[in-house]
């Protein structure tokens, strides 16, 4: 795991969530109590990735980090706005090792949080009337709204399936593709343009962030069941518990045996899941090749990722995003 590529990724989050904080401090948001949900809402310091993916994409291009700082906060902005909103359809009680907005100030408070989020944004981008032209904050604008709705087909359908059998393995990377993919090859996209690279790299970053984006998705539904709370910031095995099953439960419910089939479906179809119950769908996911599976995957998407962009010329920032798709692809830590 590149230590370096970890730090740039921190940094960047910090500056990111700075310049999120400066964003809302301005004269913005005239209702105080509005102001005081939103910036209850941004609470997060967590590594932001989209922003980072976006400021990596214009340096590809040798533009400035500061000429792309705005447009990637307009990304984290938005990001933010998803986030609240996939809280109240999960009914999450926790986001970021606290209440969530859902929990705090309830649906219909959060429903205008996550609204309110999404205006920042496109105000963020219509602020660089002087630093870009008319044609590519468009562009920026259509990217955007490209995965914003992407996003919303996604959770409709995600929505749609609890309600019915178990999905397909195609199905689910599909789902994933909808709802987290396309915002994180997009949020390399917008860089790569405000940057002027040529179609045929932008291609190749294109796939890149297709599988790097669908990748990481997958590596945050085995978190949800493996990883600790106090590490995601959020309740595990929500998922599981709002009867929405990723690829590890399908692999289960599709490819094993019949015991650990019935086990997890004895605890599963329970009302209330405790503690002991959820070390126990985590102990059957486990010995069921179900998480080991899942994990493959996901390595296999991190290499076809790197493939994407090996003609790309060679630089440090191309370096950079080839160990950024290892690190996804690891889960030693």
């Amino acid at each position: 795991m590149s230590k370096k590529v970890i730090s740039e990724l921190e940094r960047l989050s910090k500056l990111i969530h700075k310049a999120v904080l400066l964003t809302i401090r301005k004269p913005l948001i005239a209702d105080a109590n509005l102001k005081e949900r939103i910036s209850y809402s941004i609470d997060d310091i967590g590594l932001k990735l989209r922003p980072y993916l976006a400021i990596k994409g214009a340096q590809l291009g040798g533009l400035k980090e500061s000429k792309i700082i705005t447009t990637a906060t307009a990304i984290e902005f938005l990001q933010l706005s998803t986030l609240v909103i996939d809280d109240i359809l999960d009914e999450s009680l926790r986001r970021n090792n606290k209440q969530s907005c859902f929990k705090k100030f309830g649906d219909k408070e959060s429903i205008l949080i996550g609204d309110y989020l999404r205006n920042i944004s496109y105000d963020l981008i219509f602020s660089q009337k002087k630093s870009f032209s008319e044609k590519k904050m468009f562009s920026t604008i259509t990217y955007l709204e490209e995965a914003y709705q992407s996003i919303t087909i996604g959770q409709f359908n995600d929505l749609q399936s609890s309600h019915l059998p178990i999905m397909s393995e195609q199905k689910y990377f599909k789902l994933i593709e909808l709802t987290t993919g396309i915002f994180i090859r997009n949020s390399l996209l917008i860089g790569a343009s405000l940057s002027d690279l040529p179609p045929e790299q932008i291609l190749q970053l294109k796939k890149y962030g297709h599988y790097l984006g669908i990748a990481y998705q997958l590596r945050d539904d085995i978190l949800d069941i493996i990883g600790e709370e106090k590490f995601t910031g959020k309740e595990p095995l929500i998922d599981i518990k709002n009867k929405r099953y990723r690829l590890p439960v399908i692999y289960l419910l599709t490819k094993g045996n019949e015991n650990h089939k019935k086990h997890f479906q004895k605890i599963a179809k329970k009302k209330t899941i405790t503690h002991k119950d959820e070390d126990n769908l985590a102990l059957i996911l486990n010995e069921s090749y179900a998480i080991k599976y899942s994990v493959n995957k996901a390595k296999l998407l991190c290499e076809k990722a790197k493939k994407g962009i090996t003609t790309f010329p060679e630089s440090e920032i191309k370096q950079e995003l080839i160990e950024l798709a290892d690190i996804i692809s690891s889960f030693e830590n």
